[in-house]
This record gives C-alpha cells, sequence and structure tokens, in this order.
C-alpha cells in the first residue's frame, strides 16, 4: 500500500484581522493539499492538548461529542 500523508487543521474561525492568524498548522506547517479520506490513510495532527500526533483513519463517518474547557 502507498504511504499517504495528508495535513489538515479541521478548525473553522473567521479572524478579526488578518494579520492575526498564520497559514500553517503548529508543528506541520502549511497546508499543501486536499485528499479524499480513506481507511488506512496516514494523517497527522496538531492538537491543543495532544500536540503532534500520527495515525490511520479506523473509521470514516463517526459523530463524536468531546467536552473541554477553554
Amino acid at each position: 500500500m502507498d504511504k499517504k500523508i495528508v495535513q489538515l487543521d479541521a478548525a473553522l474561525a473567521k479572524p478579526l484581522a488578518p494579520n492575526t492568524v498564520k497559514s500553517e498548522v503548529l508543528s506541520i506547517g502549511a497546508v499543501s493539499g486536499l485528499a479524499e479520506a480513506e481507511l488506512a490513510l496516514l494523517v497527522r495532527k496538531s492538537g491543543r492538548s495532544s500536540g503532534y500526533t500520527t495515525d490511520r483513519i479506523a473509521v470514516i463517518g463517526a459523530t463524536v461529542n468531546i467536552g473541554f474547557s477553554l
């Protein structure tokens, strides 16, 4: 199986001013493209609590509720 790496920042926000945000993902860099999700696809992410992590997609189309404080 060919390894594919997908960079994704799944958070959405509208900045108050364009110069207050960066166009790159922390510990990963700038987003370089898009790919269709598929089982076993190698992915990486940068999370607020978990930091930089990598893994393979195990489930597509799941609904998950996560509680956390700001």
